[in-house]
């Protein structure tokens, strides 16, 4: 998935991420920092994205997500192992 330098790193922090199961719902836990620029807090991924084959997997997708909510609600040392260790 292609994101902009600095929505990579807020990606690559937790601060924002997406939920496969609320329809690929963008969620921002630093909404500030994107919303002055991109307004992307609560927008949904673009279905003729989700349609192609290079798509992110949802598994992937969904860790990701579960992550974020533990990091910035439970705190940091929260972490989940990687999927990359399931998906082989």
């Amino acid at each position: 998935m292609l994101l902009s330098a600095d929505v990579h790193t807020l990606f690559d922090a937790f601060k924002v991420s997406i939920n496969p199961d609320d329809n690929y719902k963008v969620v921002c836990f630093a909404p500030d920092a994107l919303n002055l620029y991109y307004n992307i807090a609560g927008r949904h991924l673009d279905q003729t994205f989700l349609d192609k084959g290079n798509r992110p997997v949802d598994e992937v997708l969904r860790w990701h997500y579960r992550q974020a909510v533990l990091v910035n609600i439970r705190g940091p040392g929260s972490l989940l192992p990687s999927p990359i260790t399931w998906l082989g």
